[in-house]
């Protein structure tokens, strides 16, 4: 006797996969485990050439639509501002410190309308010098919010206070300091014991350096003070806080 079968109109056929919904199971399984934003890649860029175009690497191992990319560039050009490429949201710009050199911030969603390539390129106002750069991708993460700018001429830069706005949430907490000249990090700021680092880039004839130093911590609270860094020696710093809320 011969069987059939009647397959619905638009229902997949045996073997198919549906892969909206898997893509929404791996979501939520990814929340379920990750109540907090957390760092996937990250890629940082030294500048060493004087006068070279801006060009920050971008980690694209894993990159999926929705994840969220986040990048610190800090130039020793003087007083300038940037301008960041189609896509990405200016977060901070600043020349507060006592060197006037320029730092900045800025984020993305990851999106496949467009190619998303391993590489932007910031514009300059003014002219390029040496350099130091960070980006970070980001999951399960929302908008960033950043703190104002604190400038100082000190071995411990300080980021300042930040309160989101948003109520007790499931916080990636980023504690951020930018300097003139080439530094290292002697310690990071208490319980900010996540995806800690620091870089810079220089041109060595001119003595010309940039140095970031960073950490990180989950704290679900609504506001949080990072505490201090240690350099090796005082310079001009610039200090920031990066609240990064859950998607």
């Amino acid at each position: 006797m011969r069987v059939t079968t009647r397959r619905s109109f638009m229902s997949p056929m045996n073997g198919d996969e549906d892969k909206g919904q898997r893509e929404v199971a791996d979501v939520l399984r990814t929340q379920a485990v990750h109540t907090f934003p957390y760092l996937v890649d990250y890629r940082t860029t030294d500048k060493h050439r004087q006068g070279a175009s801006t060009s920050i690497q971008i980690p694209t191992n894993d990159m999926r639509y929705g994840d969220v990319l986040l990048a610190v560039h800090r130039e020793t050009a003087g007083s300038g501002s940037f301008t960041w490429p189609t896509g990405w949201n200016e977060l901070a710009d600043s020349n507060a410190d006592g060197s006037v050199d320029c730092a900045t911030i800025g984020w993305r969603s990851v999106s496949y309308d467009s190619n998303e390539s391993n590489r932007i390129a910031l514009t300059y106002s003014t002219t390029n010098d040496a350099a130091a750069s960070v980006c970070w991708l980001f999951r399960n993460a929302g908008t960033p919010v950043v703190s104002s700018v604190v400038s100082a001429n000190t071995a411990s830069p300080d980021p300042p206070n930040l309160a989101p706005g948003l109520g007790t949430l499931n916080f990636l907490w980023i504690a951020l300091a930018t300097c003139e000249a080439s530094r290292t990090v002697n310690s990071y700021p208490t319980n900010y014991n996540l995806n800690q680092g620091f870089n810079g880039g220089g041109v060595g004839a001119t003595n010309v350096f940039a140095t970031l130093c960073y950490a990180m911590r989950e704290l679900s609270a609504s506001s949080e003070n990072p505490g201090t860094f240690s350099l090796s020696i005082a310079e001009d710093t610039m200090s920031w806080t990066i609240a990064i809320p859950p998607a």
